[in-house]
């Protein structure tokens, strides 16, 4: 049986012993610097490249996405932030417009007509009546799985139609799932193993065909032992990864191309709400914060967004 022990910074493993301390400072700095660089690599070089740019010019969102559509490519949202992104965004198109009784303000049609809305738009504006709603009263209108459902189902048809997601999307979220777990496999088993063999062959001075043989069984074994795991785990890695990459699984060739520019314009607007990026005037950063603002909202970085709506 094959066995892995820790002992007076002795590792065994089978009839191989190494220095541990050597072999735990080689392999775990290795899974440590590898992992996060491999999975995060693409949203630190873009949070890095927004940081460190002077701002010149009003920065768009690619390919015209609303926040709807933008955060479906990220992962669901609850719905009622879905829909304060939404009402924001309707009202710079001017769909809606705001009238304050009171303490409270009220969500009214118009005055740009409803015709060139697309169909999740749509909806909000069927639940809206003719003489205003709260975001509350249209929130809970609107709060049947049904409604919800076909407002998300309107998201993912306009994006379809912008060619920017495509079907097959559970074979691509398996094919990617596969991959993550090849990677695990090559991090967490046949890289920690591939250093206690070099660490052994170091210490001995002297390697052989059978030791090559015996460490490639016990990499064989090890992988068969936690395969299941991490495929388990790459799962849940896809789930946390695509909230700071976005599902790759659902795009197109076409939104392959723009991920940069989405996961850009998602870390400009994070940054640009909190106050935390360099613009070449006042001014610009004052229509900057609020052109991004429904951005904000989808983003989760205006925390204080129902106070906004409400």
């Amino acid at each position: 049986m094959v066995m892995l022990k820790l002992s007076a910074f002795m590792l065994t493993l089978g009839e191989y012993e190494v220095n541990g301390t050597g072999f735990l400072i080689i392999a775990l700095g290795g899974i440590a610097l590898f992992l996060p660089f491999w999975f995060l690599r693409d949203w630190f070089l873009q949070r890095w490249r927004i940081k460190h740019t002077m701002i010149t010019v009003k920065y768009e969102p690619p390919s015209g996405l609303s926040p709807a559509e933008m955060q479906h490519l990220f992962g669901s949202l609850p719905f009622e932030r879905t829909l304060a992104a939404t009402l924001v965004s309707m009202l710079h198109q001017s769909y809606i417009h705001i009238e304050v009784k009171g303490e409270r303000k009220l969500f009214k049609l118009g005055p740009k007509s409803s015709a060139s809305a697309n169909s999740y738009e749509k909806l909000v504006l069927e639940h809206m009546g003719e003489h205003g709603v709260t975001f509350d009263d249209l929130a809970s209108s609107m709060a049947s799985d049904a409604t919800a459902r076909a407002f998300r189902r309107g998201v993912h048809d306009v994006l379809r139609e912008k060619k920017l997601i495509a079907g097959k999307q559970v074979n691509q979220f398996f094919i990617r799932s596969l991959k993550i777990t090849i990677v695990l496999l090559l991090t967490v088993v046949w890289w920690p193993l591939f250093v206690f063999a070099l660490v052994h062959t170091l210490s001995v001075s002297v390697s052989d065909f059978s030791s090559i043989a015996d460490f490639a069984s016990y990499g064989a074994t090890y992988s068969a032992i936690l395969l299941l795991p991490l495929i388990i785990a790459s799962v849940f890695v896809m789930k946390y990864r695509s909230q700071l990459l976005g599902r790759r699984w659902m795009a197109t060739p076409k939104l392959d191309r723009q991920w940069p520019q989405i996961i850009g314009f998602r870390e400009f607007t994070v940054h640009c709400y909190r106050s935390k990026l360099k613009f070449s005037s006042d001014e610009l950063s004052k229509k900057a914060r609020i052109s991004i603002l429904p951005y904000a909202i989808a983003f989760g970085a205006a925390r204080n967004w129902r106070d906004i709506v409400s």
